[in-house]
C-alpha cells in the first residue's frame, strides 16, 4: 500500500473517525436508556492506548488501538439505580459530532491535496 495511505496521520484520522463513530453509538444507547431502572451509562476509553501508540515509531501501532467500552462510576446515581444525565449526554453528542466532522474534514483535505497533486502537469 502506498505510504500516503498508511502513515501515522492517515492511521490516526481513520482511528479517530472509528472511535467517534463508536462513541456516538454508545451515547445514543445511553440516551435510549435514560429511563431504564438500573441502567449504567457507558463511555469509550482509548486515550492511554492511543498515547502509547503515538509514542511508537510504527504507524501500524495506531491501527492496533482498541477502544474499550467502560462504565464510569463518577456520576451520581438516581433512586432507580440509573446514572444517565440527559443534558450531559446531549452535550456529549454535540461535542462528539463536532469532533467527527473535524476528523472527516481533515481526511477530505488530505485527499483533496493528493487529487490536486495528481492533476498537476509537473
Amino acid at each position: 500500500m502506498l505510504s500516503i495511505f498508511n502513515n501515522k496521520t492517515s492511521n490516526l484520522l481513520k482511528k479517530m473517525l472509528d472511535v467517534t463513530s463508536m462513541r456516538q453509538n454508545v451515547i445514543a444507547n445511553n440516551i435510549a436508556n435514560v429511563n431504564t431502572p438500573g441502567f449504567r451509562r457507558s463511555d469509550i476509553d482509548f486515550q492511554a492506548q492511543l498515547k502509547s501508540a503515538l509514542d511508537q515509531d510504527d504507524s501500524s501501532a495506531i491501527s492496533a488501538v482498541n477502544p474499550v467500552e467502560v462504565h464510569p462510576d463518577n456520576t451520581p446515581i438516581r433512586l432507580d439505580g440509573n446514572n444517565v444525565d440527559l443534558n450531559s449526554e446531549l452535550s456529549l453528542v454535540a461535542k462528539n459530532t463536532i469532533m467527527y466532522k473535524m476528523y472527516a474534514q481533515f481526511s477530505k483535505s488530505r485527499f483533496d491535496k493528493l487529487r490536486e497533486a495528481m492533476r498537476s502537469p509537473n
